[in-house]
C-alpha cells in the first residue's frame, strides 16, 4: 500500500491532546490474550485504549474517519479500510517477514513472537512522543521535547458506601460519585457487594459476569487478573459485571471479595474502587470496611431511618477508623429535620434518578476525596 494512503504526521504530534489514542486490532484472540492485560495495566491511565477483535466490526469502525496516534494491527486487517484514516504510527504484527514488500515510513514491522515486554516498550516510546502537553504541571517530569518519562501511578483508594437502611439510595450514590470522580480525571471502578447486586440496574449492560470469574475468585491463580478484566463493563464509568445469581449462590463470600480487592489494588489500574456494601454488617464485611480510605454512610430524614443510624453511630466498634462521610437522602422524608452540622450534605428531592445523579452534593464529596490524596 503506498505511503500516501494515510495522512501521516510522522515527526510531529497532535497539539493539545491530553491522551494519545492507542488502537489494537487483532482477530487472533489467543495472541491478544497474551498482551491485553499488560497493555491495560500499562497504558489505561495515559492513553485512550481500544481493542477490536471482531473482524466484522473493523470495517464498520473505520467507516468513519478515525484519528489514531498508534495503531497496532495484524496483517489480515492491514488493508483498504485504512485508506483516508489519520494515523500517526502503525505497528504491523505479522507471523513472518516479507523482504520483497515495502511499507510507508510510519509503519514498523514486528513479528508476533516478539518479546511482549519489548513490544510494550516500543509502544510506550511512540505514545510518549505523540503527546504535546498543554500544561507541564500535569505530569511529574517532562523532557524538553514534551516526553513524559515518569508515570508512577498512585495507590488505588477504596471507598465504601454503606447504610443499615434498605432502599436509601446507596447504589445511586455509588454511580453518581463515580461519574463526578471521572470528571476530575480519576479512573474509577464500581463493584456491587450486596446480595441483589442492585448497582447493576443503573447500567444498560445485559451481560453477566462469567461463572469462570467466580471460580477464579474462589481458587485464584495466574489467570485470575485476566478473568477480572474480561468481566469489567464500560459505560459512563467502569463496573464489575453482576453475576446472574446472587454471589452467595455462586459460592462467593466476603473472603473472595477480599481476593478481588487484593488483585485490583496491587495492579493500580484504578484510582478509586467504590464498593456498594449494602446493609449487612458481618465481621467479614467490617474487615472490608477497614480497608476503605473513606466510608460514606447514608441516612434518610425520617424517624425509622434516624433511629437505625443513631444506633449504628453509637456502636463505634462497628465502624472503621477511616473518615466517615454522612449523607442524607431526602427522597423518603417524613418531615424530620436533620441538623446541618451532623451531615456532610443532603441529596435533594428529584423527579427521577437521572436528575438525582446531577445533585451538587456528589461533586462536593468527590472534591473532598481527591483533596485528601
Amino acid at each position: 500500500m503506498p505511503a500516501e494512503a494515510w495522512t501521516s504526521e510522522a515527526g510531529g504530534s497532535y497539539a493539545m491532546k491530553k491522551k494519545p489514542q492507542l488502537v489494537i486490532i487483532d482477530t487472533d484472540y489467543d495472541y491478544l490474550k497474551n498482551i491485553e492485560a499488560d497493555v491495560i495495566r500499562r497504558f489505561s491511565r495515559t492513553a485512550e485504549v481500544q481493542f477490536i477483535t471482531d473482524a466484522g466490526y473493523v470495517d464498520a469502525w473505520f467507516s468513519e474517519r478515525q484519528s489514531i496516534d498508534l495503531l497496532v494491527v495484524d496483517s489480515e486487517n492491514y488493508g483498504e479500510q485504512l485508506i483516508g484514516q489519520k494515523i500517526h504510527h502503525i505497528f504491523l504484527m505479522t507471523d513472518q517477514l516479507d523482504s520483497s514488500r515495502s511499507y510507508p515510513e510510519h509503519v514498523d514491522i514486528f513479528l508476533k513472537n516478539t518479546d511482549p515486554q519489548s513490544l510494550l516498550d516500543q509502544m510506550d516510546s511512540v505514545l510518549k512522543k505523540s503527546v504535546t502537553m498543554e500544561d507541564p504541571s500535569d505530569v511529574s517530569s517532562i523532557t524538553e521535547d514534551g516526553t513524559v518519562f515518569n508515570d508512577e501511578r498512585r495507590d488505588t483508594q477504596i471507598i465504601g458506601v454503606y447504610s443499615p437502611i434498605g432502599g436509601c439510595g446507596k447504589s445511586l450514590i455509588c454511580k453518581a460519585l463515580a461519574k463526578k470522580l471521572k470528571m476530575l480525571d480519576q479512573q474509577v471502578l464500581l463493584i456491587g457487594c450486596d446480595p441483589t447486586q442492585s448497582l447493576s440496574v443503573y447500567f444498560d449492560e445485559d451481560r453477566f459476569a462469567s461463572d469462570d470469574l467466580a471460580e477464579k475468585l474462589r481458587h485464584p491463580d495466574e489467570d485470575t487478573y485476566w478473568t477480572i478484566l474480561q468481566n469489567i463493563g464500560q459505560e459512563e464509568v467502569s463496573y464489575l459485571l453482576p453475576f446472574e445469581k446472587t454471589p452467595r449462590a455462586m459460592g462467593l463470600k466476603d473472603e473472595n471479595l477480599k481476593v478481588l480487592l487484593d488483585i485490583l489494588t496491587d495492579k493500580k489500574d484504578f484510582d478509586y474502587i467504590i464498593l456498594d456494601l449494602g446493609t449487612e454488617m458481618t465481621t467479614a464485611r467490617q474487615e472490608i470496611m477497614n480497608r476503605a480510605r473513606a466510608l460514606i454512610l447514608v441516612t434518610e430524614p425520617n424517624e425509622i431511618a434516624s433511629r437505625k443510624m443513631r444506633r449504628l453511630l453509637r456502636n463505634t466498634g462497628a465502624l472503621p477508623t477511616c473518615e466517615c462521610i454522612l449523607l442524607s437522602n431526602e427522597y423518603h422524608s417524613d418531615g424530620l429535620k436533620i441538623p446541618n452540622n451532623t451531615v456532610f450534605g443532603s441529596i435533594l428531592t428529584h423527579s427521577s434518578w437521572m436528575d438525582a445523579e446531577g445533585d451538587p452534593i456528589f461533586y462536593n464529596v468527590a472534591l473532598r476525596l481527591t483533596d485528601q490524596q
